[in-house]
């Protein structure tokens, strides 16, 4: 049974549907941005990044041909969509495409060629910073500093606060951030509104946009 149809995610873009490669389950590959991330020729060395869910997706060179998906510990049973979108791979987990549509997680979360452009892959750092939106009258949820998850700063103009999870537990974080994990009718935990990648690039001024993922001054 067909779980979405094709490119319902974006709108636009080439979408697949496909289980976890399980010959690269527990391999972790190091290297630095592909071609296929930085849109830029010549050779490059595979990256593997670990997304919110705790699995691992190793992008070769040669783009989104040569994607593995090693999920985390667990979640053996969850499908992959994959998608490009202006020449960028996306791979999102069957219990996050609901969340991404809804726009309660930013959808750069599962950008695999922008988290290596960002330098966020497991090869350069051990941690994936967020930006986690409160509900409005709500305190801070203790799912933020759960599993290997610290506040590093508060942000008053988003009710919220910036994150870092330890990649090595997210695969713990992901179900207290998310009720129903696992399943294709998930949703945020109480007091989450929702969840950005904390990317680098500037700051909108609209709050609201899921393009909010960055550093504040």
């Amino acid at each position: 049974m067909a779980l979405l149809a094709t490119g319902l995610v974006f709108g636009l873009g080439q979408s697949a549907w496909a289980g976890p490669s399980r010959s690269s389950a527990g391999a972790a590959v190091s290297g630095t941005a592909s071609a296929a991330a930085t849109g830029k020729p010549g050779t490059a060395k595979p990256a593997t990044v670990t997304l919110l869910t705790g699995d691992r997706v190793t992008m070769r060179p040669t783009g989104s041909r040569n994607i593995q998906v090693a999920p985390a510990k667990g979640r053996e049973h969850v499908r992959f969509l994959t998608d490009r979108v202006g020449g960028d791979v996306y791979v999102i987990p069957q219990d996050a495409v609901a969340l991404v549509q809804s726009g309660k997680l930013d959808r750069q979360l599962f950008d695999v060629s922008a988290l290596v452009r960002f330098q966020y892959d497991d090869a350069e750092r051990a941690t994936l910073p967020l930006i986690v939106q409160y509900q409005k009258g709500m305190a801070r949820p203790a799912a933020v500093s759960a599993h290997g998850a610290r506040v590093t700063r508060n942000l008053a103009a988003v009710n919220g606060a910036a994150v870092s999870a330890a990649k090595g537990s997210t695969d713990a974080l992901w179900p207290t951030l998310v009720s129903g994990a696992g399943t294709v009718h998930p949703s945020v935990a109480p007091g989450i509104a929702r969840i950005w990648l904390d990317g680098r690039r500037k700051v909108l001024d609209d709050v609201s946009d899921p393009q909010i993922g960055a550093p504040v001054a």
